[in-house]
C-alpha cells in the first residue's frame, strides 16, 4: 500500500470510527497509558475521520455557493 486517501473509506466503517472520533477526549488518556502504538493509531484514525468530515463540509460549501447565481447588475 503507497499511500491513503481518508475519501476513500467506506461508509460502514465511517460509522464504526466515527464513535473513536466523537469521545477522543475520552478515549485518548486511557490508551495513552496502555500502549504508545495504540495511541498513535488513535491519533492517525481520527486525523483521517476529521480530514474527511472537513472535507465533505467544504464541498457542501463549494456546491451550494456554485448553486447560488449571483443576481445580474
Amino acid at each position: 500500500m503507497d499511500k491513503f486517501n481518508p475519501e476513500t473509506i467506506k461508509e460502514e466503517n465511517v460509522d464504526l470510527i466515527l464513535a473513536l472520533w466523537k469521545n477522543y477526549n475520552a478515549i485518548q488518556p486511557k490508551i495513552a497509558k496502555v500502549s504508545r502504538a495504540a495511541s498513535i493509531l488513535l491519533d492517525w484514525i481520527t486525523a483521517c475521520m476529521e480530514y474527511k468530515i472537513k472535507k465533505a463540509t467544504l464541498d457542501g460549501i463549494k456546491k451550494s455557493l456554485t448553486d447560488v447565481k449571483p443576481p445580474p447588475f
